[in-house]
């Protein structure tokens, strides 16, 4: 590729990938200045730890929307720019996302994905939403370096071209001269349970009856919350309360016009690496954490000693290694992590790591079908506690318990669970919170679990134990 006519702070990192550095610039200045930008996407590494990248993408150049009944339609699509854009020669040594898909899965598209489904709750969002970026703002958290990455393309089918990539820079370079400043979010919000505490216990004590009869081992039910936004000058200011709050690695904010996502999510559903390398990190049991640091010691022991938790994460790490087996080589399948200790902003959760080797005649899209939705969001076996879920819990899930990543040019992907997460759409705000529902389970306690992981995310709120 001739790149003569580039600047000399411009340059082509391999397999026609043009980049250029940015220094002083903060990670926030970065996201105001881009977000009133078409299809602006933050894939946002808040806990800021060693190594941690976070990504910035707008004006994309091509993207898909699948309504109820649509989202295969919408995997192929992804599918066709995977099959035009990716690189041929894949680098191995090549770290994080360079571009390519960003987008999202709703829990509500296990409903097209996952054969003889059908949902009783009527769903009329999105149930996918892809899009096609050539170039991005890569964010480097260990010494705050920002990199502009450019492909150069201008349709999914084009040849990558360095005058393109130029373009696009530098048009970027423009739009982050400018940092929009901060804009109050207006009035709090006031959160509004849409079930009684009584009707969530006897959901909880439902799913019990249908574990006792072995219709299902254990399933993950959750409670929604509303809050109207009428009043909120700017939602994107909502979400950085949230993650100044709970920061989290996996957390995102995905502007897709009339309806924003907000997620600060702990957990991850899949990554993949280029070389084929696939990890599911599930999440299952939760303590809240103690600012007294012996206090905090006996919750952590308690959290790893804990019967009812330890058989809910063993149960989903059996689930996807049976999801994983669908899609990597015979053998390859580990599991180097089991019920380990993480924390997070105020609670601590027991964590696993499965891991497996992707087979050659399967890639990115073949992995995340494979694995959603995620079992620790929906239990063991996964298609019957789907069902039982769709009857006990009261609406449909949208985004919650979806999943949100990118699938890279290099063929690397790394998707979330959407868990922590609020949804903007038609001037109201909506969560859900929940959890793992065993025979061990105590639904009093489980409402108190679900109340602990939603009230981290009522920020804003006018009235937080109302809310609760």
């Amino acid at each position: 590729m001739d790149t003569t006519g580039l600047d000399k702070d411009i340059f082509c990192d391999g397999d026609s990938i043009w980049v250029c550095k940015v220094d002083g610039v903060d990670l926030v200045g970065l996201a105001r200045s881009l977000k009133g930008n078409p299809g602006f996407v933050w894939l946002d590494s808040a806990t800021s730890e060693n190594g941690a990248w976070s990504y910035l993408c707008s004006d994309p150049v091509d993207k898909v929307t699948a309504a109820p009944g649509r989202t295969c339609q919408a995997i192929e699509t992804v599918r066709s720019w995977l099959a035009t854009t990716q690189c041929k020669d894949r680098p191995r040594n090549r770290v994080g996302f360079w571009g390519g898909i960003v987008g999202y899965l709703s829990y509500d598209a296990a409903f097209d994905l996952i054969p003889d489904l059908v949902s009783r709750h009527r769903f009329d969002g999105p149930t996918a939403e892809f899009a096609l970026y050539d170039t991005l703002i890569a964010f480097n958290h260990t010494d705050d370096q920002a990199f502009i990455r450019s492909r150069g393309l201008e349709t999914p089918t084009s040849k990558p071209d360095g005058d393109v990539a130029e373009r696009k820079i530098r048009r970027l370079i423009e739009i982050l001269s400018t940092t929009r400043p901060a804009v109050s979010p207006g009035e709090p919000l006031d959160w509004k349970p849409l079930t009684s505490r009584a009707s969530h216990i006897a959901r909880v004590s439902a799913a019990q009856d249908y574990i006792l009869e072995g219709d299902i081992y254990q399933a993950n039910l959750a409670q929604a919350f509303m809050a109207s936004t009428y009043n909120v000058a700017d939602p994107f200011d909502l979400y950085l309360q949230m993650r100044d709050a709970n920061p989290a690695p996996h957390g995102a904010w995905l502007d897709l016009g009339e309806r924003q996502i907000a997620s600060t999510s702990p957990e991850r559903l899949i990554s993949l690496s280029s070389a084929g390398l696939a990890e599911a990190r599930p999440i299952k049991g939760t303590i809240p954490r103690s600012t007294n640091p012996v206090a905090d010691a006996k919750l952590q022991k308690t959290l790893l000693n804990s019967e009812k938790d330890r058989a809910e994460n063993i149960m989903i790490v059996d689930l996807l290694r049976n999801d994983l087996s669908k899609v990597c080589e015979p053998g390859t399948i580990d599991v180097p992590g089991l019920c380990e200790l993480e924390t997070y902003a105020g609670l601590h959760h027991l964590t696993s790591s499965v891991v497996g080797i992707l087979r050659d005649n399967f890639d990115a899209v073949d992995l995340l079908c494979a694995l959603f939705p995620g079992g620790s969001i929906t239990g063991a076996p996964k298609h019957r506690s789907i069902e039982v879920i769709d009857e006990l819990e009261a609406c449909a899930r949208g985004a919650f318990c979806g999943s949100l990543g990118y699938i890279g040019f290099d063929g690397a992907m790394d998707f979330n669970i959407l868990i922590r997460t609020v949804e903007f759409l038609n001037e109201n705000a909506t969560l859900m919170a929940g959890g793992g529902i065993t025979l061990l389970s105590n639904p009093n306690d489980e409402y108190a679990e679900t109340m602990l992981k939603g009230e981290r995310l009522l920020v804003g709120s006018r009235n937080r134990e109302a809310a609760a």
